[in-house]
């Protein structure tokens, strides 16, 4: 049996003016068996109350966040995953988790879970979720550099359908200059998972590393740069390239700290400010 969160689950946040009193009841219920691990009579009850939720995403969300939960101490791998997609799905439609008043705690169990249980292409079809695919950096500092090529090249061969392995060897690929195989191996990773954040950015540094200006700064920008400091440079550089200084400027200033105080995006902000090509 697998084992989730080591902690209970605090009473749900559920209010009689939300929701049915027989709905609320049973949540509440189903998460008093999810506590003393009757996962079987936790996944009934809470299966139910979700049913009396769904004109509250957020509820809705909080109910079958505890439901996944239930269906992973129940070893319930399909049902785990079948409740994840109504999750994503609503946070897609409504931000719902995201923006949910789910406790730390048991957002901390679920996405655990997550990890485990479900195949990393399903995180990073999901923007919420695909921070919890490893980094492809994160993913090449595992083996020295020698073995990087032959330790990737053998996990995408082993694993086609891992977005983890083509991510990082996308990342090596164009750390070498291989555009070109860089691009395939981003766009296979896309063909995983449509809309995937590291794989756009990757290919937008494929676009700027050909000159491509128009075409990286339009990718990178449609997904942001958040923390990661190669796709920062190449956007302000590509923003530069086109004498879109304001742009540029902008970009500079909303950085965080830790990209900003880089001296590669240092360099490229005193250009933008300036008016003038690096």
């Amino acid at each position: 049996m697998l084992t989730v969160a080591a902690t209970a689950l605090a009473a749900a946040a559920v209010t009689a003016q939300a929701a049915h009193p027989f709905y609320e009841d049973l949540l509440r219920r189903g998460t008093e068996d999810f506590n003393r691990r009757d996962y079987e009579k936790a996944v009934r009850r809470l299966r139910i109350a979700c049913f009396g939720l769904l004109e509250e995403p957020q509820l809705l969300t909080e109910g079958l966040t505890r439901l996944a939960l239930a269906q992973a101490g129940a070893n319930d791998r399909a049902g785990f995953a079948a409740t994840f997609q109504r999750i994503a799905e609503l946070e897609e439609r409504f931000a719902a988790y995201s923006g949910g008043t789910l406790s730390g705690e048991s957002r901390a169990a679920f996405e655990a879970m997550a990890v485990r249980l479900l195949p990393p292409a399903t995180l990073a079809a999901s923007p919420v979720f695909s921070r919890l695919v490893p980094a492809p950096a994160e993913i090449l500092s595992q083996w020295p550099p020698a073995k990087r090529r032959k330790e990737l090249e053998k996990r995408v061969h082993q694993e086609p359908d891992d977005i983890r392995w083509r991510l990082a060897l996308a990342e090596l690929e164009l750390g070498e200059g291989r555009v070109g195989a860089a691009w395939a191996q981003a766009d296979a990773a896309l063909t995983l998972a449509p809309g995937n954040v590291q794989a756009r950015r990757l290919r937008g540094r494929v676009l700027a590393a050909q000159g491509k200006w128009a075409a990286a700064a339009q990718e990178l920008a449609a997904v942001g740069v958040d923390t990661d400091p190669e796709a920062a440079k190449m956007l302000l550089l590509a923003l530069i390239r086109l004498e879109r200084w304001e742009e540029a400027e902008r970009l500079a200033a909303s950085l965080p700290a830790s990209l900003a105080a880089r001296d590669e995006v240092r360099a490229l902000a005193a250009a933008a400010a300036a008016r003038r090509q690096p």
